[in-house]
């Protein structure tokens, strides 16, 4: 795919062809893949930018399913486990990870004292921090495990999203073979 990069193509589009498999199981189950016109229609997407849009809509639609479970958990895991007033964490391994992205962002993170006292501008310096290093680690030359980690993530957060619209699209599908048998 001259469109995507590797991330895109394993975070964004597997999870949409997944999403879509059933579609072409079906298709090749009922012989259509013969018809001249499914031909057609299937190519013109792959050429005319249907793997793009395919991974724009599955990024979209993680990227909304993990703001939702990120509100429902209090923020997001690493903020969570920055945050010195959040319970049950192992605070020596807490301390470490606080002083290196402080060290590295140069971001001062917030006191437990300044933490009870506002949570939410305290949660905003960890997120700009936690911003600032995931800026500071994209070169994938330099970090290949954090790449394999984000596109790990990536990909579990897309087919999480999309969840719903493959099993719809599995469950018409099943239906259409259903009624196409009968």
């Amino acid at each position: 795919m001259l469109w995507l990069d590797d991330y895109e193509r394993r975070a964004r589009l597997a999870p949409g062809l997944l999403a879509l498999l059933s579609i072409n199981v079906a298709l090749a189950v009922l012989g259509l893949s013969k018809a001249p016109v499914v031909v057609s229609v299937v190519t013109a997407l792959s050429l005319a930018g249907g793997p793009v849009a395919l991974a724009e809509v599955v990024r979209h639609q993680g990227r909304k399913a993990q703001e939702t479970l990120w509100a429902s958990w209090g923020g997001s895991p690493t903020i969570q486990k920055l945050r010195l007033r959040e319970e049950g964490q192992n605070t020596l391994q807490r301390e470490i990870w606080r002083k290196a992205v402080s060290s590295v962002t140069g971001v001062a993170l917030p006191s437990l004292r300044s933490e009870n006292r506002n949570p939410v501008i305290a949660d905003e310096a960890i997120e700009v921090a936690v911003g600032q290093l995931r800026n500071l680690t994209r070169d994938a030359e330099k970090f290949p495990l954090i790449r394999a980690e984000n596109r790990s993530y990536g990909f579990q957060r897309n087919i999480y999203g999309i969840r719903w619209v493959a099993r719809a699209i599995a469950f018409g599908v099943g239906l259409g073979v259903l009624a196409y048998m009968l």
